[in-house]
């Protein structure tokens, strides 16, 4: 008997990493939020992100993706995502989960000119295109791009904005903003 449970406890937990890895194949690539940065070599790049019980993925654009779970506040430095590139470069950042803002899933990026952290300057200044928006619902964009000067928006989709609360500041800042030019009738 004790031989059979042990037997089933290793098909259960067997069965239990397949679908947890199908689940993650899953995700489409039109379910992705999808944006481009440009660094200098050596830079940690870090996403302003602001949110409690989230739990997403974060494709950096040079092979390497990580998975964040947990409480981020970019006053905090122990509770930023973090990645170095190698070399300097463009890289296209995908960020995929349940992006529903403060509840689970990707809860949004905070750039703020309001926040006086030193490394938030040249985060703003690496961004440069945001190409999808991704299929998910998004409850607050507040501040998502403020001050990133240089950036354009190409995407061809909209984003989900049925449970959103707030666009303030979205692209304040964003001086040399080319598009987005089909957000007019979001």
């Amino acid at each position: 008997m004790i031989r059979f449970l042990r037997i089933l406890l290793f098909f259960i937990i067997s069965l239990s990493g397949i679908s947890k890895a199908n689940a993650q194949a899953t995700i489409a690539e039109t379910d992705k939020f999808i944006f481009t940065i440009q660094v200098e070599a050596g830079l940690e790049y870090r996403l302003p992100v602001n949110g409690t019980s989230t739990n997403f993925t974060v494709e950096w654009g040079d092979g390497t993706t990580d998975t964040y779970t947990g409480d981020f506040d970019p006053l905090n430095d122990a509770k930023v995502c973090k990645h170095s590139y190698a070399s300097a470069g463009l890289y296209t950042i995908k960020i995929s989960g349940n992006i529903d803002s403060g509840k689970s899933g990707f809860p949004g990026l905070f750039f703020s000119n309001e926040v006086s952290v030193s490394w938030l300057y040249d985060m703003q200044m690496a961004v440069r295109d945001v190409t999808q928006w991704g299929n998910s619902q998004w409850t607050t964009m507040e501040r998502f791009f403020t001050g990133c000067r240089d950036m354009n928006v190409t995407a061809t989709d909209k984003p989900d904005l049925t449970k959103c609360t707030s666009l303030r500041y979205l692209f304040s800042g964003c001086n040399n903003l080319v598009g987005p030019n089909n957000l007019s009738s979001v």
